[in-house]
């Protein structure tokens, strides 16, 4: 076989061959056509639905979206509203801000002034407090007076003990006294029966420079302790005038005579007033009470 006789078999053989491909190729996409249609339509319709179904979401969405957006609108007219509170709120925060920071200022002043308040009041303070010590040494000083005087007071206490004994003891023999008073009496009265001046002889014997207090008075026995005794120059006899103020109260006679102290028994016939202690004695009186007073006094 010749060559130009090969190539023309192998020509055919591929011709053949590219037949039999596009043969293949064509029945492969051969296509039902009335099929098809009725697929594309169920499709469309099946497509139409869902856009339907998606168009009715959307709408709800918009819907929904415009029911937001008028949520929205009134939220924002509410923060404007409350945007221009806030506005007028901020300003009024600024006005009171200035006020606090004129405040401010202020109290830093006031604070230098009580910082130099309070460092005067700490002197003050420790001056108090040396004055204090001082205080509390006088209190204890003070105390040791009290002491003291509680001590001498007890002294006092039992000094007037012995004094209120000595008293008794002084009425008894007051009684005594009494007894020999009524002797004297009727001795003196048989001396002026007899013409003898006892009522001068006294009265050039009395000092008339005597006088002094009341001390302590008895009723009872009609007698009275007299502040002056033998050393201020008292005798027993001397005659006495019981005086307060410038008013005239009785006539005494000394009947007892101590160093510092005397017994006087007052004339109940010669009584113009009640004898009180502290009332004052003394000789510089004339002997004898006023005419007024006899006529005033108790018989």
């Amino acid at each position: 076989m010749s060559t130009l006789s090969k190539i023309f078999v192998v020509l055919l053989l591929v011709v053949s061959l590219c037949y039999l491909g596009v043969s293949v190729m064509l029945f492969t996409q051969r296509i039902d056509w009335p099929q098809k249609l009725d697929l594309e339509r169920a499709r469309h319709a099946d497509s139409i639905k869902i856009r339907d179904l998606q168009i009715a979401h959307k709408q709800a969405e918009v819907d929904q979206a415009r029911a937001v957006e008028r949520e929205l609108n009134s939220r924002l007219a509410l923060l404007e509203t409350e945007k221009k509170d806030l506005h007028e709120r901020l300003t009024r925060a600024m006005v009171d801000f200035d006020e606090l920071k004129t405040q401010v200022a202020q109290l830093i002043t006031r604070q230098g002034e009580l910082t130099d308040q309070l460092k005067a009041a700490q002197r003050n303070a420790e001056e108090l407090r040396k004055q204090l010590e001082e205080k509390r040494l006088e209190a204890e000083t003070a105390r040791a007076e009290r002491d003291q005087a509680n001590y001498e007071l007890q002294q006092a206490r039992r000094e007037l003990e012995v004094v209120s004994k000595n008293y008794a003891e002084l009425e008894r023999q007051t009684v005594e006294l009494a007894k020999e008073k009524d002797k004297q009496q009727y001795v003196l009265q048989e001396l002026v029966r007899q013409g003898v001046p006892v009522t001068e002889i006294a009265a050039h014997d009395v000092p008339k420079n005597l006088a002094g207090k009341i001390m302590s008075v008895s009723e009872q026995f009609n007698v009275a302790i007299v502040s002056i005794g033998q050393d201020d120059g008292v005798k027993v006899g001397y005659p006495f005038t019981i005086y307060r103020s410038d008013k005239f109260v009785a006539r005494g006679t000394v009947e007892k005579v101590e160093r510092d102290w005397c017994v006087v028994r007052w004339d109940p016939g010669l009584v113009k007033d009640k004898v009180q202690v502290g009332d004052d004695v003394t000789t510089s009186i004339a002997i004898g009470p006023t005419a007024e007073a006899r006529e005033k006094s108790p018989k």
